[in-house]
C-alpha cells in the first residue's frame, strides 16, 4: 500500500509485518484489498502487546482509514476513555466487518455509554455500523460471566426487531449472539431451541438462514457441552 503517513505512531512498525500474499487471502473473507495493509490479527495482536495501552496513538491510526492500523488501534485504546462520541466515530469509519468484531472484542463491550451505543447502531443504515450492535451483544454474553438472566433476556429482546434484516453481516452477527447465548447455560439453551424450532422452515428467509446456521454450528459445539439438545 502507497502513501502510507509513517509518522503516525507505530504505524511504520505495521507497513514492515505487512504481505501482500495476506491480502489475497483476506479477500477470500470479504475484506476488501483496499485500505490493507496485509498485517495478520497474531502479528497485530503482538505488536500491540508490546506498546501497551496509547490513547492518543489508537485515534490517530483508527482515523488513518486503514484496516490493520484500526485493529491495532482497537488493542491498543484504553477503554476508560472511550466515550459515546468516539464510539459513533469509529463505527462509521469502520472498514470491514473483523474491524467491526476487533473494536467490540477487545475494547467497546467495556466501555460504560455501551447500551446507548447499541441503540445508535441498531438504528443506522449502515451494514457496518448495524452490525456493531449484535455483535456487541455476542461480547457482553460471552465476556460477562455475572450477567443477570433479566439483563440477557433484555439482550434478546433488542434483537427481536432486527432480526429480519438480510444483509450478509447482519444476519451472521444475530446468529453469533443466539450461539453464545447457547454456551451460557441449559436455561438459556432453551430459547434457543425455541427459536430454531419456530424458524428451521419459516417463510421469511433471513429468520431460516439464521436458524440454520444455529443448528448447523450448535452441533460443533455439542462436542464440548454436557447439555443435550
Amino acid at each position: 500500500m502507497s502513501n502510507v503517513d509513517v509518522k503516525i505512531p507505530y504505524l511504520d512498525r505495521l507497513v514492515s509485518l505487512g504481505e501482500s500474499d495476506h491480502i489475497i487471502s483476506f479477500s477470500r473473507l470479504g475484506i476488501a484489498p483496499v485500505n490493507i495493509l496485509g498485517v495478520t490479527i497474531p502479528e497485530i495482536r503482538k505488536l500491540a502487546k508490546s506498546i501497551g495501552q496509547d490513547y492518543r496513538a489508537a485515534l490517530l491510526l483508527f482515523d488513518t482509514n486503514i484496516r490493520d492500523a484500526q485493529i491495532l488501534a482497537a488493542l491498543i485504546c484504553d477503554p476508560e476513555l472511550v466515550d459515546l462520541s468516539q464510539m459513533k466515530n469509529w463505527a462509521t469509519k469502520s472498514t470491514s466487518w473483523d474491524v467491526v468484531d476487533a473494536v467490540c472484542m477487545n475494547l467497546f463491550w467495556q466501555v460504560r455509554d455501551l447500551d446507548k451505543f447499541i441503540i445508535y447502531s441498531y438504528q443506522s443504515d449502515k451494514e457496518l455500523v448495524k452490525r456493531y450492535a449484535p455483535v456487541l451483544m455476542a461480547c457482553q454474553l460471552r465476556y460477562k460471566p455475572d450477567m443477570t438472566q433479566d439483563q440477557i433476556t433484555r439482550i434478546l429482546n433488542q434483537t427481536t426487531p432486527y432480526l429480519t434484516d438480510g444483509r450478509n453481516y447482519i444476519k451472521k452477527a444475530h446468529s453469533w449472539v443466539y450461539r453464545e447465548l447457547w454456551k451460557r447455560h441449559k436455561v438459556f439453551q432453551r430459547d434457543v431451541e425455541k427459536f430454531i424450532i419456530e424458524n428451521y422452515d419459516s417463510g421469511n428467509p433471513v429468520l431460516r438462514w439464521i436458524a440454520r446456521d444455529i443448528a448447523r454450528k450448535i452441533k460443533t459445539l455439542k462436542k464440548i457441552s454436557k447439555c443435550v439438545f
